[in-house]
């Protein structure tokens, strides 16, 4: 693939035709988000039970939320010693810069703490055996999506922050930024997906999509 944020990741599109799957090779969706997908008698444990599409967005979460340390790492690296090349004031004493830290900071770990939180939820409530109502699965998908729009906005306020030096190949805060969004746009993280979904519930409208 010739995508930004998705270079690395040797994904090639295949395309098989006149070919025959048998009907053992293949598993229907609706029994996945029904939780009756043959496997499931096969592996008893509580993992295999999760609701697959409200927990999905845990699964590549943590690959947003680290995006996010690491750019906010490298941006804390970077300005420590740096200096402007005009003025030669040092980077790190100025207000937006610190200020601009301290935000993204902040929406690194509500993020975490979000992500955390569902996880160790739903672990009690799967191992207990109690199914998961509708509208649980709706703040799960809810939560999952708004994390990773919390590490995004983290990423473009140091973006922002890092003027035209972030442009350049060698600077990894433009790898940060493509691989951030390249992630966020994933159907599983679209916060307009969850939030219309979350919505549409509790205001008691039929809702599409998959939960």
């Amino acid at each position: 693939w010739d995508a930004s944020g998705l270079r690395g990741s040797g994904s090639n599109s295949v395309a098989g035709e006149d070919m025959f799957v048998p009907a053992y090779r293949t598993v229907a969706l609706q029994d996945i988000v029904a939780g009756q997908a043959p496997g499931l008698s096969a592996n008893p444990g509580s993992l295999f039970h999760l609701p697959f599409f409200a927990m999905f967005p845990y699964v590549v979460g943590p690959v947003v939320l680290g995006t996010a340390k690491g750019a906010l790492d490298a941006y804390i690296t970077w300005n420590k010693d740096r200096v402007s090349h005009y003025t030669g004031a040092k980077i790190s004493e100025l207000v937006p810069v610190q200020m601009r830290v301290a935000e993204a900071s902040a929406s690194i770990e509500a993020a975490e703490r979000m992500l955390l939180h569902r996880c160790e939820e739903v672990t009690l409530l799967t191992e207990s055996g109690i199914q998961m109502a509708l509208e649980k699965r709706a703040e799960y998908r809810r939560d999952g999506a708004f994390a990773t729009k919390l590490c995004a906005m983290a990423v473009d306020i140091l973006f922002e922050g890092s003027g035209g030096n972030a442009l350049y190949s060698d600077n990894s805060m433009q790898r940060y930024f493509r691989d951030i969004h390249a992630a966020a746009g994933h159907f599983a993280l679209s916060w307009d997906a969850s939030a219309t979904m979350y919505g549409q519930i509790h205001l008691g409208m039929p809702f599409k999509g998959n939960l």
